[in-house]
């Protein structure tokens, strides 16, 4: 039977406390008591959650690949995965390598299955593999599914269990388990190498669990004692300069669940962006402001061509929440935007005038597309979308967008970024190429990706197009069916 929370809570809070509250006389058969009511919860998560964690095996294409299923020759290299969805196993994109250089398999309760990798998602950090070809399909889609915890409950000092053992996984079909206290719910992820950010995490976005997590281990689950799944364990350290692992987990957000989705799917997920460039160091917060307990990000720059560009926020002003949540500090502001997709509102609370504080107002934006991070390409499996050979994207995930290298060529009314052109293409034929900016189609003004291929999907025919290809300079071009 599945403990209540409330229950749950009591049985924590009774073996830590017991032998100071109980009467010296009960001391010893509540404490057991209590002892024995802990040990019957996690005992039944982790019977019940290990069914979903699985072992990834990783081979090179034509290097070692038959035994990714051979229990007698087991591959060298492994990481963990969770089922959550049917038919699909999430794990850490870091982990995979890279899918177009590689095979995979699953291994569960002693069983192996072929695997392909979905899609990857960089910026979070995430990755989700499905069955190799139809014959498995029913076999994956059988597999036991993790149920997703409520990310809003987590509390530091709650217990959790952590699910791996990817080798063992697959040698023997067991789980390993252990246990620890949520530490934090806010931690960065360490630097990366040469002191660059492009994950998400950088900016604070961790669960620290002092539950054992070993190397190679990326990829496993941290369940609550209500069997259900909290966090997605990493092998990062706390440090760049450290290789031990530091305990920490993706947590099962709203972030998550939204980018799992996408992921199961084939497709890479977006994450958003403002436009927005916060200050820091002189240009953050002053000392005597962060002393009397101001928090916030000072808005050091409005980005030429992105939605915030449109909005009445001026230079020093201060934003203290996104969508009600409080901004502490320019990581807090880039973590609130970068988990939210393209298109989505942003409720801007702002600060403004003398310290900041003399005047308060809400102000509404939507979000546009973060540029992607070249350094660490995403990978999906679905078709990316284009209209007779022409793609496009939001402008600001051009790439150089945020070095202002297209500020003058970005309609400030509104436009799209022809990302790729199809060789020998209608669009590719009619002169069209990339890094121009398309304002209108069919003399309709397109101002984001969807509203693009809406118009354009929407006629037959010759179509024409005007295109902005310099500071001022604009030509209309018919793209044929």
């Amino acid at each position: 039977m599945k403990p209540s929370k409330s229950v749950s809570l009591a049985l924590r809070c009774g073996l830590l406390v017991g032998l100071s509250i109980a009467p010296a006389a009960a001391q010893p058969h509540s404490t057991l008591n209590a002892a024995r009511a802990l040990q019957q919860a996690a005992t039944a998560a982790i019977a019940k959650c290990g069914r979903g964690v699985v072992a990834i095996a990783r081979a090179r294409k034509g290097l070692e690949a038959d035994a990714l299923t051979d229990p007698g020759a087991l591959p060298r290299e492994f990481c963990a995965g969770v089922v959550v969805e049917p038919g699909v196993v999430v794990t850490t994109a870091h982990s995979l390598g890279q899918p177009q250089q590689n095979e995979y398999a699953i291994w569960t309760q002693g069983r192996p299955l072929k695997a392909r990798v979905l899609a990857t998602d960089p910026w979070t950090d995430l990755a989700a593999l499905g069955p190799a070809g139809d014959g498995e399909a029913v076999v994956w889609r059988g597999l036991f599914r993790l149920p997703l915890g409520d990310p809003d409950e987590l509390r530091k000092g709650q217990l959790a269990i952590a699910l791996g053992n990817p080798f063992g996984i697959a040698a023997d079909g067991e789980v390993s388990a252990s246990a620890g206290l949520i530490s934090n719910l806010m931690r960065k992820a360490p630097e990366s190498p040469g002191g660059g950010r492009s994950l998400l995490h950088h900016f604070g976005a961790l669960i620290q669990t002092g539950a054992a997590v070993p190397a190679g281990a990326s990829g496993s689950a941290l369940v609550n004692l209500e069997g259900e799944l909290v966090g997605l364990l990493t092998d990062w350290p706390l440090a760049s300069e450290s290789s031990e692992p530091g305990g920490l987990a993706i947590p099962v957000s709203e972030t998550f669940r939204r980018v799992v989705t996408t992921l199961a799917e084939g497709k890479s997920p977006e994450h958003g962006l403002l436009g927005i460039a916060p200050g820091t160091g002189r240009s953050d917060l002053t000392y005597e402001e962060r002393a009397q307990g101001r928090i916030g990000a000072v808005v050091h720059r409005l980005v030429v061509g992105a939605p915030a560009r449109d909005t009445s926020l001026r230079m020093d002003d201060v934003i203290v929440a996104v969508n009600g949540r409080p901004v502490r500090d320019a990581d807090a502001l880039i973590r609130e935007i970068g988990g939210m997709p393209p298109g989505a509102t942003a409720r801007l609370t702002v600060e403004r005038g003398e310290m900041r504080k003399s005047q308060r107002f809400v102000e509404e934006t939507r979000v546009a597309k973060r540029e992607p991070d070249e350094a660490h390409p995403a990978y999906q499996t679905a078709p990316v979308r284009q209209w007779r050979g022409l793609q496009v994207d939001w402008t600001t995930a051009m790439p150089g967008f945020r070095q202002g290298n297209h500020a003058g060529s970005i309609d400030p009314e509104g436009c799209v970024a022809i990302i790729n052109i199809i060789p020998n293409s209608a669009a590719g034929t009619a002169g069209l190429r990339e890094g121009a900016f398309i304002t209108h189609v069919a003399g309709r003004r397109v101002k984001t990706p969807q509203g693009f291929y809406r118009q354009a999907e929407s006629r037959t025919g010759e179509v024409n197009v005007r295109v902005s290809t310099a500071p001022g300079r604009f030509v209309t071009t018919a793209i044929p069916p």
